[in-house]
């Protein structure tokens, strides 16, 4: 692992001009010349500065970036290190904007001394997003993205505020996770970063080389990382003999050493033949599985992991013992490499139940028909991404997720409708083109859907399922924010996207974006750009 010192707080920009002001108070400014402000001083994050002065007396400063006057959205910030010599980063800097950034300094006693307004010229990075909704109470919006494969460059990730215009932009190919310090992670095959808001690198982690990460990496409680992995050296007996697995490992991190500390090999816990998307059984590759998202658990100390071909499972964590799993039961055998595991996945299959825990049809419990006049009652979850926990009491859990491919049914034990694959028949066996005649409806949808798991009478009920109206085959996110009480959907098409912001009890639209991007991702609501 490597470790940099970090500058308190974040920041970004482009072209600047300085300038110094005396209020009516008559307090005094600093003399801070064009050397002294460093324009993305990480490279990383193009609408960031970094202002170096200093003081003849200890004190500590303040940030305010002056914008529109909408008090969510103002970035407003203090550094709590008190000293003389000062390494100023602003944050929240408009796109393509003429912004005015007040620098306030204080003494250990709040008496202000110093004060200056910055005038700091930025570029072009990006489109502002149309505002569908209006909601001032609303703070920030982190568009998230995801460029697969080696791309053909970085993809950037976005912060927008309520009013739809950019304040961040952080270019990193792959996806924007939030630490509890306010940094960030993202990573690049063997490599995981942690960054600032103003692009400084202050960690990386780098994998053995036969590892490598992709999708998600959660932050447990003791602060060491859990992360969806691969190993290239994992293979799988199939039809057309032993190919090359991945994305099937989830491995942790130790935070301070970086060292590999803990693996779980999903080969040992599900059928690994199973593959129920027909699309991803892939003549060279074999994408069984595909993690794409990881939930801790602290109350039994336990994770749940989005098998994106699968469905979803339960393990208790560190141990990695086998809970649940959420899945139609259809199609498991044995688990491990050829299928000769010790372990039988039917065994801990969750039963469909209505909301009166009256069990489903066989056949409902299958994806092969719907409830009897109930079309839309009950979902399995099918290529679903962003699981979190809601609330859980030891026995019954309440979980989120974004079902992808919600309305889905199968037409027999070897087909499915909708093959989120992007090829053809020759790359890919079995692959499907857009067969829709066993779906819960003539126009396949996604869902924000809410569940509930009864784990003692091993049972799952949906009790709650919401569409912001956009079909999203893949990617997309959903979220669930306690201290606010309302939920996030962000659904993407081929040329579409759109984020809402609903009340649960009412489906109402609290607030809603439109927000398109080809590598776009997730997107999530922060109340602040830099905690205070």
């Amino acid at each position: 692992m490597i470790r940099t010192k970090s500058i308190s707080l974040l920041v970004f920009s482009y072209i600047l001009i300085f300038c110094s002001c005396q209020d009516g108070n008559q307090i005094p400014s600093l003399q801070i010349s064009e050397s002294q402000i460093q324009v993305n001083p990480f490279d990383l994050a193009p609408l960031t500065a970094l202002i170096e002065c200093s003081t003849p007396e200890k004190t500590y400063f303040k940030v305010e970036v002056l914008g529109s006057g909408n008090e969510v959205s103002k970035v407003s910030y203090k550094a709590p290190i008190v000293g003389q010599q000062h390494r100023v980063p602003v944050v929240g800097l408009y796109n393509d904007f003429e912004n005015k950034v007040q620098l306030s300094f204080f003494n250990e006693a709040d008496s202000l001394l110093y004060q200056n307004i910055v005038s700091i010229k930025t570029g072009d990075y990006g489109d502002d997003i149309e505002i569908v909704k209006e909601n001032k109470d609303i703070g920030f919006l982190v568009a998230s993205n995801y460029q697969f494969g080696d791309g053909d460059g970085p993809s950037s990730n976005y912060i927008f505020d309520n009013e739809g215009r950019i304040r961040s932009v952080i270019n990193f190919e792959k996806t924007l996770i939030k630490l509890k310090n306010g940094n960030y992670l993202s990573f690049k095959k063997e490599e995981i970063i942690e960054v600032t808001l103003i692009g400084q690198v202050v960690r990386k982690y780098m994998l053995p080389s036969h590892l490598y990460a992709h999708h998600d990496i959660l932050e447990l409680p003791n602060g060491n990382l859990l992360v969806a992995a691969g190993n290239k050296t994992f293979k799988v007996d199939t039809e057309f003999g032993e190919l090359a697995t991945g994305d099937d490992l989830i491995i942790e991190l130790n935070r301070s050493t970086g060292e590999v500390i803990n693996q779980i090999d999903l080969r040992n816990y599900l059928d690994v033949d199973r593959a129920i998307f027909e699309c991803y059984k892939r003549k060279n590759f074999w994408d069984w599985a595909h993690v794409n998202g990881i939930v801790y658990s602290a109350v039994d100390q336990s994770i749940v992991l989005s098998v994106r071909n699968q469905g979803l499972i339960k393990l208790s964590y560190p141990e990695g013992d086998l809970k649940w799993i959420l899945a139609p039961h259809i199609g498991f055998e044995n688990a491990g490499l050829n299928g000769d595991g010790e372990l039988n996945p039917n065994d801990y299959l969750l039963t469909a139940v209505d909301r009166n825990d009256k069990p489903y049809p066989k056949e409902v419990q299958r994806a092969l028909e719907i409830p009897d006049n109930l079309r839309g009652a009950f979902h399995w979850a099918f290529g679903q991404h962003t699981p979190q926990i809601v609330s859980y009491d030891g026995r019954v859990m309440r979980l989120l997720m974004y079902n992808n491919q919600a309305s889905l049914i199968f037409d027999d034990e070897n087909k499915v409708n909708h093959c989120m694959a992007r090829g053809n028949a020759n790359e890919y066996p079995g692959y499907v083109e857009n067969d829709q005649s066993n779906d819960q409806s003539p126009k396949p949808y996604s869902l924000m859907q809410e569940i509930e798991i009864d784990e003692q009478k091993m049972t799952v009920k949906e009790t709650w399922g919401y569409s912001n109206g956009l079909f999203g085959t893949n990617r997309c996110s959903s979220n669930y924010y306690p201290s606010k009480g309302f939920y996030s959907m962000y659904s993407k098409s081929k040329t579409n996207g759109k984020f809402s912001i609903v009340n649960r009890e009412s489906d109402s639209v609290l607030f809603e974006a439109k927000y398109f991007d080809p590598h776009s991702y997730r997107m999530y609501h922060i109340d602040q750009l830099v905690r205070n």
